[in-house]
């Protein structure tokens, strides 16, 4: 009797969470861009911090998702408190961000876009902070990679937009 060959239960989890967190990470490089505010400065800080390299700024997120991705990589959810900490550090930089930019944004971009982009931010705050409230009842590493997506999409298309005088 010849023995029966197992079907293929397909790839390991390890390798499954690894591939959805790649995609995660790549996904950012278009969202980002999607996303982000208009006059050709989609990151306001990273425009400071890059200048004529700009075109680099677009890639950013996606290389420090993977850095800071590594327990999704291996196929476990990011420590709450790592992330609570990186959203809170981001949520008040944000508002330090527009505080400092708020004259400056209405001046050179106007009220509207300066509103608007300060409202999309604080929605982000709130909703991100929700969700991570919410992940103290649960473990999941999908929960925790579309946290930690989200964070990483917020904090660079949304959280510092250009506001002032274009470079």
């Amino acid at each position: 009797m010849s023995e029966q060959p197992q079907p293929d239960s397909g790839p390991s989890p390890r390798k499954r969470a690894s591939a959805l967190t790649l995609g995660a990470a790549l996904l950012l490089v278009p969202f980002s861009g999607l996303v982000a505010p208009p006059y050709n400065e989609p990151f306001g800080l990273a425009t400071v911090l890059l200048g004529p390299a700009m075109g680099l700024a677009i890639v950013i997120p996606s290389v420090a998702f993977c850095f800071w991705s590594g327990p999704l990589f291996r196929g476990s959810p990011i420590p709450r408190k790592r992330t609570g900490a990186l959203w809170a550090v981001v949520t008040i930089l944000s508002a330090v961000w527009f505080r400092t930019g708020w004259h400056r944004g209405v001046q050179y971009q106007g009220y509207p876009y300066t509103l608007i982009t300060a409202l999309i931010s604080l929605v982000c705050a709130v909703v991100l902070g929700g969700m991570l409230f919410l992940r103290r009842r649960t473990d999941s590493l999908l929960y925790s990679l579309a946290s930690n997506f989200l964070l990483f999409a917020w904090a660079f298309a949304c959280a510092f937009p250009g506001l002032g005088e274009m470079i």
